[in-house]
């Protein structure tokens, strides 16, 4: 699965609170991890609040003011890998009667679809129409040629079975360094390896693609490198590499608003709801 987030809630204001910075994650007793965010109140005092807390509006102020209440945050003109989101759709309902807010978005290859806000800012793995997945999905040899970070492909080798059985596909690439380099290829198609290795002596910190700056890497993805960004319209956005360098995301999203408000008009005529 593709899977990885350019949303970031570092600069935003939730209520009377300002995302500071992202800090280590908390564990529950049963290992899993929730993100936490460093926040400042109005009147001054300094929180650690709920990824989730915050994106609902439930977590507004730093306790100063009771009963304060604020409206979910708005997606609309968010930029989630290959989607930009345009308004908010009808809401679905789970077999329990919870209400799960929707959004309509547009694709990069045109396409019009109707995705659940949870897949798109809490479990990360919607960023296309489903097109993406149609690409990782398609014959090896549809790789050939196709560019991943400073990785292009050359060719792809003989699958072999290792040890415990396992199929093992191995492609021949050349990074843009100059030097060949033979990586497996589930390693390039999910972003866990874009150079031949030239990458890690690089500090892109400063460095700008398109509209975007480099503030810092993003630790929360150890196996994949997402740096958090900031764009020339002052929104803070967390991309990959892979998307940066091969100019895949060039904004958060501002530049290309103005282009697709007219669309927001036909999209409940042309998306089918869920």
């Amino acid at each position: 699965m593709y899977k990885e987030t350019n949303f970031t809630l570092i600069g935003k204001r939730i209520g009377m609170l300002v995302v500071e910075s992202e800090v280590e994650p908390e564990i529950s007793s049963n290992g899993k991890k929730s993100r936490q965010f460093k926040c400042v109140c109005d009147c001054g005092n300094s929180i650690i609040a709920s990824y989730t807390g915050l994106l609902r509006g439930h977590t507004n102020n730093c306790g100063c003011t009771p009963g304060y209440k604020v409206p979910p945050l708005d997606l609309s003109g968010y930029r989630f890998g290959k989607l930009l989101v345009i308004s908010e759709a009808n809401p679905a309902y789970d077999t329990s009667g919870e209400k799960i807010r929707r959004w309509h978005c547009i694709c990069d290859c045109g396409n019009k679809t109707i995705v659940r806000q949870r897949n798109l800012t809490c479990r990360n793995y919607t960023k296309s129409c489903g097109c993406l997945i149609r690409q990782l999905k398609g014959p090896n040899n549809s790789l050939v040629g196709r560019r991943y970070g400073m990785l292009t492909v050359k060719a792809v080798i003989q699958p072999y079975k290792d040890k415990n059985g396992n199929i093992k596909r191995l492609c021949l690439c050349l990074c843009d360094c100059g030097r060949e380099h033979v990586i497996e290829e589930k390693r390039i198609k999910y972003g866990q390896t874009n150079s031949c290795g030239c990458l890690n002596h690089i500090n892109l910190r400063n460095h700008k693609f398109g509209h975007l700056t480099i503030l810092s890497s993003n630790k929360a993805y150890r196996s994949k490198r997402i740096y958090n960004c900031l764009c020339d319209c002052g929104k803070v956005i967390t991309a990959s590499f892979n998307d940066l360098y091969n100019s895949i995301i060039t904004d958060c999203g501002c530049q290309a608003v103005p282009s697709v408000q007219g669309e927001s008009s036909h999209l409940n005529e042309d998306v089918s709801a869920e």
